[in-house]
């Protein structure tokens, strides 16, 4: 692939693993003040001849920085954030460059002053002194520790809060208050929250470092000191959609609280007050706007509101409520912690209990009638409980003398549903599970904490949601990134919804059903443009992961731009529409000794799309078709096609079937440098393949030689190094000249003051000119030598996809038409013509054979073999004299082979057999 550079670029990126994109790498402060400005850099890779910096809120503006010779400084922007920015999560993405637009970094707004902290703090006697209120934005130390000092009077309740993951930092923070003589007097390990009271007027000191004692740009923090209110448990923790409802919450600093009674693990007493907070009404969308957390891919397919309490001091830390329609039923002051004290409940219900004190079981129990069904779903870790909540539902009856029987019918530990794999995690401690009543009778549930840390703490508090099946579904989409260079390391990575001409890109859209919902969901794409194609449009039903693929038009123009998706289904004779929530992998990691992925993906402000118009895909992989269709047990071969527009990229090419499980097992194909089509095999029977739609792409690893600059480029920019250099010069001796005239007119008394004013003013400015342009001449030297090093072409490993195949399974290579009903008498015989087409070229005998209802009697059919070539068969029906009368399905049975294998086939023959006619009549 080749590119002319243009006259301004200044790229220094030479060793390519992938085809160069704009990736941030850090933004640093990742955190400003509503109503202020601020200085940000930005590290990356491609980002250096990037013309602009943009957050996802239109309040938040950035302006690049320029030198004293008015060109663009590479990565630094003057950030304006707006005073009615809300606080809250944004992001951040750059753009304007050769490689069109980044990925995105997470960008915090907050209410209160914000500092930056320098990394000179490393002791207590170095401490960094701060104020309470303020917000101080730092990093952590490799192998260190920072240290901030503050003074606070006797008895002042502080929340002291060290942000990191919240705002996806990879540091974990470790926080801990000292005395002055270096006694550690509080501590949070991994937590990043703590409540201090302080015993005495006095001066008190913080350290603070990363758990793995890790530093980086990536490993930063925001540090507060602070009286906000801190609530640590609402009450019910669950509301009706769309309502106003009252709520009591629990915490420290709450204004105007009372005293609750309730206390924490270390004694210290929670307040309450109560509170009116207006719930959404629609619980499978979320209101982003309202948004002001990180919510984790368990969460954005949660029903769950995020709130925050407003106060003098600030806004609250913030909690989760959850969203129901059933009556909510609180656990009881009375004990339930054996079967006989089981609390009685009337389902459906959401009931809400607390495993308190420690090692704390509780029991309830409900009545049920026969065929009563209801989806169980225990909800605790989601909201943020450190819980793993285990279920035990048991059948309860009594025998003849009154004896209680106890029969053991459900256990549930947590929810493996993981249909995002590792850059979605959706799976759970939180159990859920269909039920149905077996008998009339009586059911009690079981519930405890397998995490039982031996604390007794009145904050962990967990939902029993018993309900009825109210089918449903939840969409979230996220950027889809390729598989590591190297093809060892991670899978998922960060990566930037930025598309070249002729390319494709993939999006993972996954549908959360809820309660057995199972119809196909038709998807929508808003704010492309015409450029701009997709598919698929549908995720077949019972399907709960699709990977949609956005093609470019080989022509397209620079664009960038939000993108919408909708899904659409019928839930019974009710069309529903559903928004789908934008998600992004905002931090992964790979750790090479342990060969674990960490990946974090959450909720983000909009999903973004951009279109570099600069570039040209220099691969493209075509499908001989986009529906293919076969029946079970058979072979399915799906042929391609790969187009170089780079012969640089006509190197060892892998190419696999991806986007669904079983069919992704199938052996990839490799293809010699000769040849440029080939065919992959799926053995549906291998493959264990059922009937139903699947939605898959190809993807080909590519190894090729990919040119980043043009024996042009190397020209053009060798020679504007020349020019520069001879007018460097010459500025260098004109400044030189204007020097000597100007001393030399100092030496002359004769000469007029007004003179050497005029001489000195012309000397200060040849020297500024020869600066700017020894300063211009280095940049363009540096340029020149990267240019010259990236016109040798370096080897690049790198996936192309293909677009969406539709493999469309069906139960059988026979197609049967409706089949009429055989009129029948006693005592005769008819010839029935069976008849049937071929599909997908089968030509094999088909056996056939016959299978009476036990009601009829005195039918009958030869059993027989239809040969190759042959659609169908007359057979002969007898009936005999004392045949059963009335109308009976018989059943048609035939056995084929099908890639060597037996599949059974049926369809129903209906007959009517009139009565016998008496003798004599």
């Amino acid at each position: 692939m080749k590119y002319t550079l243009p006259a301004f670029l200044l790229v220094t990126s030479t060793a390519l693993a992938q085809l160069p994109r704009t990736t941030i790498d850090s933004l640093y402060p990742p955190a400003g003040q509503q109503g202020t400005e601020i200085q940000v850099k930005v590290k990356g890779k491609e980002t250096e001849d990037a013309t602009w910096l943009r957050f996802t809120h239109e309040g938040i503006r950035a302006k690049q920085k320029l030198d004293d010779a008015g060109d663009p400084i590479n990565g630094e922007y003057t950030v304006t954030i707006g005073k009615d920015v809300p606080i809250g999560l944004y992001e951040a993405r750059v753009g304007g460059g050769r490689f069109g637009v980044s990925d995105i970094s997470t960008f915090l707004v907050g209410s209160r002053p914000h500092h930056w902290v320098e990394n000179g703090n490393q002791s207590m006697e170095k401490a960094l002194e701060i104020e309470t209120g303020h917000a101080y934005i730092g990093k952590s130390i490799a192998r260190g520790y920072s240290y901030f000092s503050f003074t606070a009077k006797k008895g002042e309740g502080l929340i002291i809060h060290c942000a990191a993951g919240e705002f996806d930092s990879a540091m974990k923070p470790v926080l801990k208050v000292l005395g002055e003589n270096g006694r550690e007097l509080a501590g949070e390990p991994l937590d990043g929250y703590l409540e201090f009271t302080t015993e005495e007027d006095g001066k008190y000191f913080l350290q603070i470092f990363d758990f793995l004692y890790t530093g980086s740009d990536n490993h930063y923090y925001k540090l507060t000191i602070s009286k906000r209110p801190q609530i640590d448990l609402v009450d019910p923790p669950v509301g009706e959609p769309g309502t106003k409802a009252q709520f009591t919450l629990y915490g420290r600093n709450l204004p105007d609280g009372k005293p609750s009674g309730l206390k924490l693990p270390d004694g210290s007493e929670l307040k309450q007050i109560q509170a009116e907070i207006e719930l959404p009404a629609n619980p499978s969308e979320k209101d982003l706007s309202q948004i002001t957390t990180k919510l984790t891919p368990k969460q954005i397919l949660l029903p769950v509101h995020t709130w925050r309490l407003q106060s003098g001091e600030g806004l609250s830390n913030p909690i989760f409520i959850g969203l129901s329609d059933n009556k909510v039923v609180p656990e009881t002051n009375q004990p339930n912690e054996l079967p006989e004290q089981a609390q009685e409940i009337e389902v459906p219900c959401e009931f809400v209990g607390k495993f308190f004190p420690f090692a704390d079981k509780d029991y309830l129990q409900f009545k049920a009638k026969k065929g009563d069904k209801y989806v169980i779903e225990a909800i605790s870790e989601r909201l943020g409980q450190p819980s793993n909540i285990f279920l035990l539902v048991q059948q309860v009856t009594l025998d003849a003398k009154g004896v209680e029987l106890v029969k053991n019918i459900k256990e549930a530990l947590d929810n493996p549903s993981d249909v995002g794999g590792l850059a979605f995690k959706t799976n759970s401690n939180d159990p859920e599970f269909d039920f149905t009543a077996p008998v009339d009778g009586t059911y009690r549930i079981l519930a405890y904490d397998l995490f039982d840390r031996g604390v007794s703490d009145i904050r962990n508090q967990y939902r029993i949601s018993i309900r009825q099946a109210r089918p449903d579904f939840t969409l979230a989409a996220f950027i889809k990134s390729p598989p590591s260079a190297d093809g060892k390391t991670s899978d998922v990575n960060k990566w930037p919804a930025a598309m070249r001409k002729n390319e494709i890109l993939p999006i993972q859209v996954i549908a959360a059903r809820k309660d057995s919902f199972d119809a196909p969901i038709a998807l929508e794409l808003k704010g492309l443009p015409a450029s701009i194609d997709y598919s698929p449009k549908t995720i077949p039903a019972s399907t709960q992961d699709l990977t949609v693929m956005l093609k470019t038009a080989p022509d397209a123009k620079a664009w960038d731009g939000n993108l919408e998706i909708t899904g659409r289904a019928k839930v019974g004779d009710k069309e529903i529409t559903r928004k789908c929530h934008p998600a992004a992998v905002v931090y992964a990691s790979y750790d090479s000794r342990t060969k674990a992925t960490v990946v974090d993906t959450r909720l983000v402000s909009k999903l973004t799309l951009s279109v570099n118009d600069k570039e040209v895909s220099p691969v493209t992989v075509s499908p001989g078709a986009t529906e293919i269709e076969n029946c079970v047990k058979n072979v399915v071969k799906i042929p391609f096609k790969i187009s170089q527009t780079d012969e640089g990229f006509k190197q060892a090419r892998k190419v696999k079937v991806v986007g669904h499980p079983l069919l992704a097992k199938a052996k990839e194909v490799n293809l010699d440098t000769k040849k440029d089509e080939g065919e992959i095999e799926l053995d549906l029977n291998q493959l264990k393949v059922p009937e139903g739609e699947y939605p898959v792409y190809l993807s080909a690893d590519i190894k090729g030689k990919y040119q980043l600059y043009t024996d042009e480029d190397k020209k053009a920019a060798d020679q504007k190094a020349k020019d520069l250099d001879k007018e460097s010069k010459e500025a260098a001796e004109a400044a030189k000249k204007a020097d000597a005239d100007y001393k030399a007119a100092l030496q002359n008394k004769d000469l007029a003051t007004e003179e050497k004013d005029k001489l000195k003013k012309g000397s200060e400015d040849a020297a500024q000119k020869s600066k700017l342009l020894a300063d211009k001449l280095k940049k363009t030297q540096e340029l020149a030598k990267t240019i010259a090093a990236g016109v040798k072409p370096k080897d690049i490993n790198e996936t192309f996809y293909s677009p969406a195949i539709l493999i469309r399974v069906t139960p059988s290579p026979l197609k049967i038409p409706e089949i009429e009903t055989v009129q029948l008498s006693p005592d005769t015989k008819v010839d029935w013509n069976f008849s049937f087409e071929r599909l997908y070229g089968y030509n094999e005998t088909v056996a056939v054979s016959f299978t009476y209802p036990s009601s009829l009697k005195g039918v009958s059919i030869k059993n027989t073999t239809i040969a190759k070539d042959k659609n169908g068969e007359t057979f002969q029906i007898e009936c005999a004299k004392t045949a059963t009368s009335g109308d009976f399905e018989i059943t048609v049975k035939m056995t084929v082979k099908v890639n060597n294998q037996n599949l059974g086939i049926e369809a129903n023959l209906p007959v009517s057999i009139a009565k016998a006619v008496a003798a004599g009549s």
